[in-house]
């Protein structure tokens, strides 16, 4: 009875837990589980009745966990036990019981044996043990049931833990924990036999998602309010978190084991602003009563005449030390916090993404078909709702531009429907949020994705209306229009125009006059030439809304810049009279001319490109004559070596030539190499990529013997070098 009035507290809870349990226990197969059951039952009952006051204000139920874990017993499951268990461990996280946080022993807790693909990826990882805490544990014990039962109630069970487990404020869940919580709730929704419980999956993981990436992006914005306010206290405090001497790492040791303790407790920053409010608000507590305490002793020293100005300002600077070096252990505090947030954020993309760049089995296997289309609506979800820290962190663009465009560029061309329908969005979105960053990834998916959709006649009816819709969208946004011309029609460095590709490839459709083997209805047909249509029409609405946006702009630095002339007029006159008066400033040439400039320069550029794929010496000549090129063996031979429309066989024919300057651009040509490390065949390869050797026996002679000098200069033969000189290479 003496327990029963106890149940709010932590102690009581356990102990009704487990009664519970054990009602629903066998006493023939759940011995283990019994016996601790009740040897944990007397432990909390001996302590209610030593001391009540004590037992209440307990709220760590660590300790008493083992016969939880023994109720979840995955391999003989008593469906029952399992239900009631799973749903005493998420009521113990939802109140703040469970914290995780302890190390556990091996012996107590002896790590699972997860499945093969789990241990290829942790393949590091094993050569040396992974400290486990409890939390490990738990999510381990959780994820072995979500993939050994096959039960519809505890398939809920198990999401309501996860996701209660994820989003506490006193159990945190990271790195390997928060992989299998994703993978058990992925597990679930492509085995589940009940709809709901799928729909019920696949919600949790997108609330999984924002959690780890919002906790990212909230942290990187609270170090950032940090750093400017400590900059009010040290102008080199950042330089000193970056580089901390060994002061620093033991007060970081310090900071991190109160953090620790302070996380036990639920009082660590995790989600909400509140609680990052109140970390912040106690620490400037601390600082203050620092600083009052300080103020006193000045004060006694002063009125005893003991005090002298000297000493004052030591008490003044000793202070602001204080001030500085608790505002940096801050910032230390919480930057930490931020790299294991960007950890999580950043296990899950990549996992995400691998999932998303799984090759689907020849006999199309649809678990296989529901995976990939799962990863890829959970990659959508997370881009679409990207902060600052995941559109402008190196660790995370650069992962992006070479993973996530890989799996791109593999979706969208798949011959599944469900497929390249979700990696379609997935590209408006990277265009939306990471447009800065992947100029070239971006041109390179339109103009070998989308636009080679529309032009290919083995293109189906739905991919190249997928790509007109795709058109379609990105032509109703001026910026992103004139952005495309900008960056590709009047950039030289640009190989392609994809402006002009996709007024052509639009004009084609809309006119019909677009290729496809495959059936396609009137209808089909219709509905394609009027997207096609509407998409020109949308470039053309764009284009003159950008005009009246920089009509707009031009107006207002015009009156800006009258303005400031007549206030400078007015000046000049009451300095010297008779002056003739200034109506205006220089006039500016048009905004349009420099991007017309470069219009023109590209043209003339493709023009001779055109001649030297005809005539090398020609072609040269023509860029010189335009002031494309400089008539300079380096300039050229750079030139030579960055366009890659330039025919292979016509560049090795102009090097080969028997002339001065011709020698001197085969000069720098092979000086701009660096063989170094490399091994001669290796080298040999790497030098013959950019031009085709000529047919002539002399051009081929004088090429190779300064290929030679320029691997024996690399590679010296004191240092390690195969040939002592450049005639032995040769």
């Amino acid at each position: 009875m003496a327990m029963e009035n106890n149940l709010d507290s932590m102690g009581g809870f356990v102990y009704y837990s487990l009664s519970k349990i054990l009602k629903e226990s066998s006493k023939s197969r759940d011995k283990e589980f019994r016996t601790v059951a009740l040897d944990v039952q007397k432990l909390i009952f001996k302590s209610f009745q030593k001391n009540p006051d004590d037992a209440r204000a307990d709220k760590n139920a660590d300790k008493y966990f083992l016969p939880f874990k023994l109720a979840c017993n995955w391999e003989r499951p008593n469906i029952k036990m399992l239900h009631t268990s799973l749903d005493a461990i998420q009521r113990m996280i939802a109140y703040g019981y469970l914290s995780g946080d302890t190390v556990v022993d091996n012996k107590m807790y002896p790590p699972i044996d997860l499945d093969s693909q789990n241990r290829k990826s942790d393949k590091k990882d094993s050569k040396k043990p992974r400290k486990r805490k409890l939390v490990d544990v738990l999510v381990e014990t959780i994820y072995m049931c979500s993939t050994t039962v096959d039960d519809d109630q505890v398939q809920i069970q198990v999401i309501k833990t996860l996701i209660t487990a994820v989003q506490s404020k006193t159990c945190n869940v990271h790195d390997h924990s928060i992989l299998l919580a994703v993978r058990s709730c992925y597990h679930i929704y492509l085995t589940a036999r009940n709809t709901s419980n799928q729909t019920t999956a696949r919600a949790i993981l997108t609330q999984m998602l924002n959690v780890v990436f919002r906790r990212m992006e909230h942290f990187g914005q609270l170090l950032q309010q940090k750093r400017v306010e400590n900059s009010k206290y040290q102008p080199t405090l950042t330089e000193k978190t970056v580089v901390p001497d060994r002061d620093a790492a033991e007060n970081e040791k310090v900071e991190s084991e109160k953090a620790e303790k302070n996380e036990k407790d639920g009082t660590s920053p995790v989600e909400s602003k509140g609680e990052t409010k109140e970390v912040v608000k106690e620490i400037v507590n601390g600082l203050v009563a620092k600083v009052a305490s300080t103020e006193e002793k000045k004060d006694e020293a002063k009125t005893d005449g003991s005090g002298s100005e000297p000493s004052a300002k030591n008490e003044r600077k000793n202070n602001g030390d204080e001030v500085a070096d608790a505002a940096a252990a801050t910032e230390r505090k919480i930057a930490m916090r931020l790299n294991v947030m960007q950890n999580d954020a950043y296990l899950l993309f990549r996992a995400l993404t691998q999932l998303s760049m799984k090759k689907i089995p020849e006999s199309i296997d649809p678990v296989a078909i529901k995976s990939k289309a799962l990863s890829l609506e959970l990659l959508l979800s997370v881009i679409q709702n990207s902060g600052p820290m995941l559109r402008t962190h190196p660790k995370f663009v650069g992962f992006i531009k070479d993973k996530l465009v890989r799996s791109l560029l593999q979706n969208c061309v798949s011959s599944i429907p469900r497929i390249y329908k979700m990696a379609a969005p997935m590209f408006l979105a990277l265009v939306a949020q990471f447009k800065p960053q992947m100029k070239y990834e971006i041109g390179v998916i339109l103009n070998n994705i989308f636009l080679n959709m529309l032009a290919s006649p083995m293109s189906s009816y739905m991919q190249k209306s997928m790509a007109v819709v795709i058109l379609l969208k990105l032509c109703k946004d001026p910026q992103t229009i004139v952005e495309l011309f900008l960056n590709y029609d009047c950039d030289i460095r640009s190989e392609d125009k994809i402006f002009e590709a996709i007024i052509i490839q639009l004009e084609k459709v809309a006119q019909g006059r677009f290729m496809s083997e495959a059936l396609m209805s009137p209808q089909n047909e219709s509905s394609l030439r009027l997207n096609a249509l509407e998409a020109m029409g949308h470039v053309m609405t764009s284009l003159i809304k950008w005009c009246a946006v920089l009509k707009k702009d031009a107006a207002q630095i015009e009156a800006r810049e009258r303005k400031e002339s007549k206030e400078t007029n007015a000046d000049d006159a009451s300095e010297s009279e008779g002056a003739p008066e200034v109506r205006g400033s220089t006039p500016r040439p048009a905004f349009s001319a420099q991007f017309n400039l470069q219009r023109e320069r590209r043209n003339l550029t493709e023009k001779g490109i055109l001649m030297f794929n005809r005539k090398p010496k020609h072609g040269i000549k023509f860029l010189i004559e335009n002031s494309l090129l400089k008539k300079d063996a380096k300039d050229i031979a750079d030139f030579l070596k960055s366009h890659k429309k330039l025919d292979k066989t016509q560049i090795g024919e102009y090097l080969g030539e028997d002339k001065d300057f011709n020698k001197k651009v085969l000069y720098k040509y092979i000086e701009d190499f660096d063989f170094s490390g490399m091994e001669f065949d290796e080298a040999l390869r790497h030098w013959l990529k950019g031009f085709r050797l000529p047919g002539e026996g002399q051009k081929i002679d004088r090429m190779v013997v300064k290929f030679a000098d320029q691997y024996t200069t690399n590679n010296p033969y004191d240092k390690g070098g195969k040939f002592r000189t450049a005639d032995g290479a040769y």
